[in-house]
């Protein structure tokens, strides 16, 4: 059983690697800075 878990968390591991590696994210905007423009924060002089 536990040599099951392990081939499985390698292969979801690869999985995810994978998709990094091409681009694709599973969080789409929440943790993107850039997708804010400068003219929603407030104007500070």
């Amino acid at each position: 059983m536990l040599k099951i878990s392990r081939i499985a968390g390698v292969i979801a591991l690869l999985l995810f690697s994978n998709a990094q590696y091409q681009g694709w994210s599973l969080f789409t905007g929440d943790g993107s800075s850039g997708s804010r423009s400068p003219s929603s924060r407030g104007y500070h002089k």
